[in-house]
C-alpha cells in the first residue's frame, strides 16, 4: 500500500483485516469514481432488506464516522447536507425502536437522538469508536 499508493496500512483484528486511511485517494488513483458524495450518498436498498445484524453494523460504522456524542446536549447528532440520506438513517433507527428528530438549518440537516433513546442505542447498536463509546456510557450512566 505504501509503495503503490503512498498510504500506510495497519493490521487490525489480529492481522485479519487492514485499516487504510485515504481510501478515496486510492480509488482516484485507480480511476475509480464513487457514484456519491456528501450531497448524494444513500443507504443501499440491500441494507434495508438485510438482517437486523447487518443494519446494526451499517449504523454503527456510519455513526462511528459521522456523529458527535454531546455530553452537554445529552444527545447524539449527525449534521449533513444530505437530508434524504438522514431520512434513511432515521428509518433504519426505527427498526431498533430508536426515535430521532430531523431538522434543517439552511443547507444543513441535523439528525438527533435525544437522551430518552440513548440506552436503547447503546444496547442494540453502540460504538466501536473509543471516545464516542466512552461518552455514550457516561450519558447512559447519568440518566
Amino acid at each position: 500500500m505504501k509503495i503503490a499508493f503512498g498510504r500506510k496500512a495497519t493490521k487490525i483484528h489480529d492481522g485479519k483485516e487492514l485499516k487504510v486511511n485515504g481510501v478515496k485517494h486510492i480509488l482516484q488513483s485507480l480511476k475509480i469514481s464513487l457514484p456519491f458524495n456528501s450531497y448524494t450518498w444513500f443507504i443501499p436498498k440491500e441494507i434495508f432488506i438485510s438482517s437486523i445484524e447487518v443494519k446494526k453494523e451499517w449504523i454503527r460504522a456510519f455513526f462511528d464516522d459521522e456523529t458527535t456524542v454531546s455530553i452537554n446536549g445529552r444527545d447524539i447528532e449527525i449534521n449533513s447536507v444530505n437530508r434524504f440520506g438522514l431520512l434513511q438513517v432515521k428509518k433504519l433507527l426505527k427498526d431498533f425502536g430508536i426515535d430521532s428528530t430531523l431538522k434543517t438549518y439552511g443547507k444543513i440537516s441535523r439528525l438527533r437522538i435525544g437522551s430518552k433513546y440513548l440506552k436503547i442505542f447503546e444496547k442494540f447498536i453502540g460504538f466501536k469508536h473509543p471516545k464516542k463509546k466512552r461518552r455514550l456510557k457516561i450519558l447512559c450512566q447519568s440518566s
